[in-house]
């Protein structure tokens, strides 16, 4: 992990930037390419918390303060419950009628008032409800004079008679009567209590697995970002701004979140029993009960992003992207969509107004990374593409298209390589027909000719032709006997063609990564003239990891990881608008920069779906 924290990567936002793919109108009013580093863009987390020192013992303090206070609420829960407080009621008032009982037994009745008898029989009652737990009884006498009462005149003097020993006896019987019920029942919530307390913290544990554990008010600056079932950037987010993040999940399977938790462990090992994410069921992001906690426990004005000028933000970010699906142009998400994305970004914006008790002024911005050119169900069938569909209605303040910044990526190393060159052409090493049709006819749009791994380039077919020719001159002249001079040294300047450009991207970053070592050790590719798409980090890691074990005379590959190019072009938004430019700004930014590589989508997707009917 801290080789990607470290490392230098490719800003794709510089060479977005750079690249004028805008008309000359628009070229006016651009935004500065600026992209802060991931650790300048909340300078509170310089800080770690772990490490020792004044500031990290505050904060551990702080946070070890927090979660003993929610272990304690969930034990208090537990021990309080309503069946139980009925029960402890009804105990106690057992507990009171029968010392009442017990003190009318031994009172004598006959030189006192009504008055007198209640409010003896009421003190003596109380005075035994707490003796009563350990099987105590105190003397009735001192209960007596504390009530300012003679003891030889109101209580009754018992003789050697057989009716004054069945009192006796029943007095006894109702003092170990109450005591029988006032001990068992604390002896039972004693045990209960400590039972509670032991559980409870298991319990907070299960809270923090579930995601329904609120995240602790540990740092200040935060930005919510809507994951879906899974989101590798909101990983690779993670590793750079830590709590700063706070992702929402889509709840599931014990065995999914514990694999989730784990995760999460590699980047912070604290983050197993500590909450820092939140989950909702499925199809419950308009259900205004699933915010409620998360907003009672979070949500103030220390949650908001400040911009340069002081104004506060309350940024929303939603990735629809499929983990293994980079290169799926125009198909349908399988995981988080728009209109789940449009419910949680109404709910949450009305859940903080209702917090923002002391009406802190604050500007929403809604980011959603997805597939411009998915198709949109509607009643007459899928006639939009997600984004005339947002451009239509206010769901969303800035859209990122997710594919094409990866396609842009492709598009600039192919032109970078192919700029001096004669063919141009491009191995793509795919094991999925519809990644192949597609970036085919995109690069089309380019000049730029696909061809599959069995295929000879152009280039190399041109080479064996030309030798194929010499070596028949050169045969011919010799069954002649005449001079080869020439053709020898038209044969010694005739160059093997460099190795054709290759790209490599599999359905899974596991399946590419193998790929790629299968053709390393059979010294397929030149490393130079390659490039590798994965979608994990972990494929990036891979990757890096084979820099130590090649020689660095064989060159470097270039390597496109999908997740950290997102996770730059959510932080390019963010620091845009800490700078104070408007949605409408940057997305127009985000629009010149992509335009030719959206206008190429269109097109190679609306040749792919004249294709198919014919094929057909």
């Amino acid at each position: 992990m801290q080789s990607i924290r470290t490392r230098i990567l490719p800003r794709l936002s510089r060479h977005l930037a750079t690249t004028r793919w805008c008309s000359a109108s628009k070229l006016q009013n651009r935004l500065p390419p600026v992209l802060w580093r991931a650790e300048d863009e909340f300078p509170a987390q310089k800080i770690k918390p772990w490490r020792r020192g004044p500031a990290s013992a505050a904060h551990f303090i702080s946070v070890g303060w927090q979660l003993s206070l929610r272990i304690f609420r969930i034990a208090f829960s537990s021990i309080f419950l309503p069946e139980v407080i009925i029960a402890f009621i009804a105990a106690g008032k057992a507990v009171l009628l029968i010392g009442a009982y017990e003190a009318y037994l031994l009172l004598d009745r006959s030189l006192m008032t009504t008055t007198q008898i209640l409010h003896f029989t009421s003190l003596y009652s109380v005075q035994h409800v707490i003796p009563s737990c350990v099987w105590g009884t105190k003397p009735v006498e001192l209960i007596a004079l504390a009530a300012k009462y003679d003891p030889d005149v109101i209580l009754r003097t018992f003789a050697n008679t057989p009716a004054d020993a069945t009192v006796q006896l029943r007095v006894q019987t109702l003092q170990a009567s109450r005591s029988i019920i006032a001990g068992s029942m604390v002896m039972a919530q004693l045990v209960r209590t400590v039972g509670q307390l032991v559980s409870a913290g298991e319990r907070f544990r299960l809270n923090v697995l579930f995601g329904s554990e609120a995240p602790l008010k540990s740092v200040k600056q935060r930005v919510i970002r809507l994951c879906g079932k899974e989101s590798d950037v909101t990983y690779v987010s993670l590793m750079h701004h830590g709590e700063h993040i706070l992702p929402v999940y889509e709840r599931q399977p014990k065995w999914y979140q514990k694999q989730l938790v784990t995760q999460l462990m590699h980047i912070n090992k604290h983050w197993q029993w500590k909450p820092i994410f939140w989950c909702v069921e499925n199809n419950e992001y308009g259900s205004s009960i699933a915010w409620k906690p998360l907003a009672a426990a979070c949500f103030s004005k220390h949650f908001l992003v400040q911009d340069i000028n002081g104004n506060n933000l309350l940024i929303i970010e939603a990735d629809a992207t499929d983990t293994e699906d980079t290169l799926n142009l125009g198909d349908e998400c399988n995981d988080l969509n728009l209109d789940d994305a449009s419910q949680a970004f109404q709910q949450i914006q009305a859940h903080f107004k209702r917090q923002n008790k002391h009406n802190v002024p604050f500007r929403v911005l809604r980011v959603f990374l997805g597939d411009s050119m998915q198709k949109v169900k509607t009643g007459g069938g899928p006639k939009l593409r997600l984004r005339e569909r947002v451009n239509q209605s206010t769901e969303v303040d800035v859209f990122v298209d997710s594919r094409t910044v990866i396609v842009a990526a492709i598009v600039q190393w192919a032109k970078t390589l192919l700029m001096q060159e004669k063919f141009k052409e491009v191995v793509f090493d795919t094991d999925d027909l519809a990644y192949f049709a597609k970036i085919r006819n995109l690069m089309a749009e380019l000049g730029i000719h696909l061809i599959d791994v069995d295929q000879i380039s152009t280039a190399q077919a041109d080479y064996e032709e030309k030798r194929k020719k010499l070596v028949a001159k050169w045969s011919e002249l010799e069954q002649d006997n005449k001079s080869t001079e020439e053709v020898d040294s038209m044969l010694e300047q005739l160059q093997q063609p460099q190795c054709t450009p290759r790209l490599v991207y599999h359905t899974t970053t596991n399946r590419t990564v193998m790929r790629v070592k299968n053709l390393l050790a059979a010294q397929k590719i030149d490393l130079n003239r390659c490039c590798v798409l994965v979608d994990k980090v972990s494929g990036q890691e891979e990757m890096d990891k084979l820099k130590y074990e090649i020689p660095v005379t064989h060159g470097c590959t270039h390597v496109i990881c999908s997740s950290v190019l997102w996770d730059e072009m959510f932080r390019q938004v963010r620091v845009w608008a800490r700078l104070g430019n408007s949605a409408e700004a940057i997305q127009a930014e985000l629009d010149c920069q992509l335009g030719e590589v959206i206008s190429m989508a269109k097109t190679a997707l609306h040749r792919k779906d004249i294709e198919e009917p014919t094929n057909k």
